[in-house]
Parts: structure tokens; C-alpha cells; sequence
């Protein structure tokens, strides 16, 4: 996805968000369901702004600047983590209906995001390895790029969790 198409995607993402929160302060719902759905936009909000901020230091490196591993390895955590997010908006559409279902998602979520971990442990050190010749900057650049994609899938984990939750007080 483009930055500018991400932009737009993320504008979308900030008028939903707006909608909610102005249908949830009618006071329709209990307090508590209102508590989870209010923390689960927080937390889904923070995966918008971490991919924000990995789309954005991607966009400072230019081809040739990182060893093919590494630039591989973001791009599979980066592809993780949409994944996740992809899973996330099944899991919260299945809520109403399906909460069994919602459940299984946030099951897969959590294991995408053990597997953003394991990729995240070899890719540090091929990143130590590119710091002893690199200039610091691109060093410094690498690092923030790799955490950026891993916070994110770590929210996903998250949101995944405040899913669960939902899911057991719906049943």
C-alpha cells in the first residue's frame, strides 16, 4: 500500500472512530460494554499509528541502503502484521454473531504475532551485524523500522485480548 493510499485508509479509520464515539456517548450500552469498545478503538488506533510510523521511515530508505535479509524480513513482519490487522476486522465483524468465531480469530492473532517475535529475534541481530559497517543513521533508521512493525503486531495481540474479553461477556 502507498503512503498516500495508507493516508486516506487512515482518515477513514479516524471518521469511524469519531462515529463510535459519538453513538457510544448516547448512553446506549452499559458502562463496562462502553469501557471495552472505547479501549479497544484506543488500542486499534495505536496500530494506525505505528503503521503510520513504520510507512513512514520505510519511505527514508531507498532500495540499495539495506541488505536484501533485512529489507526481506520487515517485509514479512510488515506483511504479519496487516495480516493480523486483516484478522482483526473478521474477528470484530464476527462479534454480534459469531463470538466462537471471534474467538478462533483472536487465537490465529495472537499466534501471528509469536511468529512477528520470532522473525524480530534473527532480524536484531542481522540489524547488529549491518551497525558495524552502516552509517548510524541508517543503523538508528533499521531498528525504529523493525520495532515500529513489531509494536504494531503487538497491539494487534492486544486488541486480540479485548476481543476474547468481548467475546466471553457476549456469550
Amino acid at each position: 500500500m502507498s503512503g498516500k493510499r495508507f493516508l486516506m485508509q487512515r482518515g477513514k479509520l479516524m471518521k469511524y472512530k469519531r462515529a463510535i464515539l459519538f453513538e457510544l456517548n448516547k448512553g446506549a450500552l452499559h458502562p463496562i460494554d462502553r469501557e471495552e469498545i472505547i479501549r479497544l478503538i484506543s488500542v486499534t488506533d495505536d496500530i494506525a499509528d505505528y503503521a503510520k510510523a513504520w510507512s513512514r521511515r520505510a519511505v527514508l530508505y531507498s532500495p540499495n541502503k539495506l541488505p536484501p535479509e533485512i529489507g526481506s524480513k520487515l517485509c514479512t513482519m510488515a506483511s504479519k502484521a496487516l495480516d493480523a490487522a486483516n484478522l482483526i476486522k473478521l474477528a470484530i465483524e464476527a462479534l454480534p454473531s459469531d463470538p466462537s468465531k471471534a474467538l478462533e480469530l483472536a487465537d490465529k492473532i495472537e499466534s501471528i504475532e509469536e511468529e512477528v517475535d520470532d522473525i524480530r529475534h534473527g532480524l536484531f541481530d542481522d540489524i547488529l551485524k549491518f551497525c558495524d559497517t552502516s552509517k548510524p543513521s541508517l543503523c538508528i533508521l533499521a531498528k525504529e523500522l523493525m520495532d515500529s512493525i513489531e509494536n504494531a503486531t503487538d497491539k494487534c495481540e492486544n486488541v486480540g485480548d479485548l476481543i476474547r474479553r468481548l467475546a466471553v461477556l457476549s456469550s
